[in-house]
């Protein structure tokens, strides 16, 4: 391809999201590939501030896939707060949306992609699933396991639960096979 590819993640930026899998899975998807980009619509109902967020991000990369493949000019994050048209926006103008998170309530951002047209990867657990298929999603393998301490950290309430923990190495995958083949994610 020579224009662009954007993948669109929209979420709070909490461990169960799945950012530590997304960013990771995104570089090792693409190499050095310059015509694909991760755009990160993110917030914190936790008070990180943008640059906790970026130090964040960035010891999460390092720690993935070691030293030197951070920063990566190809993610971008979106800290603005942005109106219903311009959130709508972002939706049609990614090429896939993704989010592999280790738990939803619902997930308002899955649904609000997919009645935006778009291909949608997600994890293959929790209350996405009632509106999310292989027939219309590109559903993500997981296992449960006990929250981390990282997690309960973050959330209290989490302490003594499980979540789903994708795999990294398949969202690799399925967000180049998204790539690969636009034209059955423009069908899916």
């Amino acid at each position: 391809y020579h224009r662009i590819v954007t993948f669109l993640s929209v979420f709070d930026w909490t461990l169960h999201k799945g950012w530590d899998l997304l960013i990771p899975a995104f570089l090792e998807a693409f190499g050095s590939r310059a015509n694909v980009r991760l755009v990160l619509k993110v917030w914190s109902s936790l008070g990180y501030s943008a640059e906790e967020i970026g130090r964040q991000a960035a010891q999460g990369a390092e720690i993935a896939l070691g030293k030197g493949k951070w920063p990566d000019k190809r993610v971008r994050f979106l800290h603005d707060r942005l109106t219903p048209a311009d959130l709508r926006a972002h939706y049609q103008s990614a090429d896939c949306f993704v989010l592999p998170s280790r738990g939803e309530g619902w997930g308002r951002p899955l649904m609000e992609a997919m009645a935006c047209g778009k291909p949608v990867i997600g994890t293959s657990w929790s209350g996405n699933t009632e509106y999310m298929s292989e027939a219309n999603s590109y559903l993500l393998d997981f296992r449960l396991v006990p929250v981390p301490p990282a997690g309960w950290r973050e959330v209290g309430h989490y302490k003594g639960h499980r979540w789903a923990e994708p795999r990294r190495d398949e969202l690799a995958r399925l967000l180049r096979h998204v790539y690969e083949n636009r034209e059955e994610a423009v069908a899916k």
